[in-house]
């Protein structure tokens, strides 16, 4: 494949075999250091709509090809354009590995990534960690909010959560839903939905008895009404998550008795979908 036009993108839209996966990750990788990044943009699209559920030693091997070229390419040159492609291609894991083919070599692989000093790509990896539930991974919570920033702190959080919802765990969620910028807040009310939800679902009786985490659920009521949008539809989000009846029955009466449109929007859009 010794080009690709738009015309050709576009035509990727609808027919995706294996082999046409394959050639547009070997294109990228030829022409890694050339492409246009609209170019790149339009395939990486493409193949975030994919989720491979059956495993193609072909598909695998291009994509690392791809990871390593990108790699290579940043340590080279520096460049922003290379950081964005690669933490781009990292997040494209989860679309083209299956998740019964994700192996120790592939963790191997992406740890030494982590060496790279650039918060995008080590979120994008923390993100496919968490997906492919790698739990030999860790990145200590310790100092984390000095180094990263707030979407790595959430998915730390929820990555250790998720092994152990330990004291610390808790800590780390409290302080981010306490704190005075809207994205940590966010951020930290995203992470409680996603535990809630892991407990909810694996451990019933451990998750409604965690005092420390039920008092932190019933929280999540306040920033319904919060003033900033995406607090307040994250809060929605994490609730929904929660999955409590008697929250559940304060978020309704919230949507009944309020005169704000927008905040009646939120819940329909985000609580009631």
């Amino acid at each position: 494949m010794q080009s690709v036009s738009y015309k050709d993108i576009e035509r990727f839209n609808y027919f995706r075999s294996n082999e046409e996966i394959v050639k547009l990750l070997n294109f990228l990788t030829e022409k890694a250091t050339l492409v246009e990044e609209r170019t790149f943009v339009a395939i990486s699209n493409i193949l975030k709509k994919l989720i491979i559920t059956k495993p193609s030693a072909e598909i695998k091997s291009s994509y690392f090809c791809l990871l390593e070229k990108l790699q290579i390419g940043l340590n080279e040159k520096s460049g922003k354009v290379f950081s964005i492609y690669l933490s781009s291609v990292i997040s494209l894991a989860i679309n083209l590995l299956p998740k019964n083919n994700f192996t120790q070599e592939d963790i191997v692989i992406m740890k030494k990534i982590l060496l790279i000093d650039d918060k995008r790509i080590i979120a994008n990896i923390v993100d496919v960690f968490i997906y492919f539930d790698v739990r030999e991974f860790s990145l200590s919570l310790k100092g984390a909010e000095k180094i990263f920033n707030n979407r790595i702190q959430a998915n730390l959080l929820v990555r250790e959560g998720f092994n152990d919802l330990n004291k610390k765990v808790l800590k780390g969620l409290k302080k981010m839903i306490q704190a005075s910028d809207p994205l940590y807040i966010a951020s930290g009310l995203y992470a409680l939905g996603e535990l809630a939800k892991y407990y909810r679902e694996k451990n019933i009786v451990y998750f409604s008895t965690n005092t420390k985490l039920q008092k932190m659920l019933i929280n999540i009521l306040n920033f319904i009404v919060h003033e900033n949008e995406m607090v307040a539809r994250q809060a929605l989000r994490a609730a929904k998550k929660v999955d409590n009846e008697e929250m559940n029955m304060k978020i309704k009466s919230i949507y009944n008795e309020t005169a704000l449109e927008p905040l009646k929007k939120s819940i329909k859009d985000y609580f009631f979908s």
